[in-house]
């Protein structure tokens, strides 16, 4: 442990405990729930006896506790054990006056008990959570980025005995976003169906992920990297009545698309696919798919995709028309280009449905 409180990543947080590393105070904050719970159930596991759990382990709600309660709970001795665990969800709706009750003891806690505040989000100005910051250990809580979570999906998947293909991981990434607690249901789901084979691989993730077994995002990509209008809009059509989310579509056709802009900046350099592919950590069966859309659209192109994107999200989040005609006009935009699409018959003016 550092010799004053500090923040700490979610991996380093874990490796402290790994080696038997406990504070007194932790603040548990940022807006990945998954990172959260984990980080909980991590110190319930490294800080309770499990054979005197009931007389060392107290979870209260910020909503509904008062310093009385709290103060009870972390000055307790432990029973039958070396440490008690106090963990207090919902700091952040624990009145003003009450946390401010409790500041006296985050500046001297008790050397016998770990009392951890979460709070995804909070006010930084409080007086309680000004002194709980320089006297907790904070555990940075917030949304993975692409990279790490690339690194979460290969060690959960180690986690179950297995190891997963990069083509698995793109399209997890892909088809659910980088949200841990469906990425994981999902992974669970594919493990389960997988025959117990050694590695997870695209086809495994993708019959996991889809609501027919049929027809995924995936397939929409595959269109789309080949500019077919027809089959994009069919396979549109299947998505939307499956009940999959239209800002879940838009994410993943973005998330998509920005990889390939990356790809072809670097096809411009003069990178062979094979080359690219290793660049990009992309699977045989993603790679083809990313290089063929790198191909087929142009800079210009891809420039104005981007417009369309944010004029899409705009729609679905706010606009007149239906989501599914919102996507099918982005869509067919994608298929047909800057210089056909519907752009031209608007100029410089919005989109009707902004």
């Amino acid at each position: 442990m550092p010799s004053r409180p500090g923040v700490l990543s979610y991996q380093d947080f874990i490796h402290l405990l790994d080696r038997g590393t406990i504070a007194p105070v932790y603040l548990l904050t940022g807006e990945e729930e998954f990172l959260i719970q984990a980080a909980t159930d991590r110190l319930v596991q490294a800080a309770v006896d499990p054979a005197a759990k009931d007389f060392n382990y107290t979870s209260l709600d910020g909503e509904a506790a008062t310093a009385e309660t709290i103060l009870t709970a972390v000055e307790s001795l432990p029973a039958f054990a070396e440490r008690r665990l106090v963990v207090l969800k919902n700091a952040e709706l624990l009145p003003a006056a009450e946390a401010n009750q409790l500041v006296n003891y985050l500046k001297n806690p008790s050397p016998t008990t770990s009392f951890v505040c979460v709070a995804p989000k909070f006010d930084a100005r409080r007086s309680f959570f000004q002194t709980l910051k320089a006297h907790a250990v904070v555990v940075d809580c917030r949304p993975l980025s692409d990279a790490q979570v690339t690194v979460w999906l290969k060690a959960q998947a180690k986690s179950l005995g297995r190891a997963i293909s990069e083509d698995a991981v793109l399209f997890l990434k892909e088809r659910v976003g980088r949200d841990l607690f469906p990425l994981q249901n999902e992974l669970t789901k594919a493990v389960l169906g997988s025959d117990h084979q050694k590695t997870i691989e695209m086809e495994d993730v993708q019959r996991a992920c889809s609501a027919s077994g049929d027809v995924s995002v995936y397939d929409l990509l595959t269109a789309l990297a080949q500019r077919r209008t027809e089959p994009s809009i069919r396979t549109l059509t299947r998505l939307m009545e499956e009940g999959e989310p239209p800002l879940k579509i838009l994410s993943t056709i973005g998330y998509r698309f920005r990889l390939v802009w990356k790809v072809k900046h670097a096809m411009q350099a003069g990178h062979a696919d094979a080359a690219l592919m290793r660049m990009f950590g992309l699977g045989q069966w993603a790679g083809a798919s990313v290089i063929a859309a790198a191909k087929a659209y142009s800079e210009t192109d891809l420039r104005w995709a981007f417009l369309r994107f944010i004029e899409t999200d705009a729609g679905l989040k706010g606009g007149a028309l239906s989501p599914k005609l919102i996507l099918e006009l982005l869509v067919l935009d994608l298929c047909s280009g800057k210089q056909k699409g519907l752009r031209r018959f608007l100029g410089r003016q919005s989109l009707l449905y902004l």
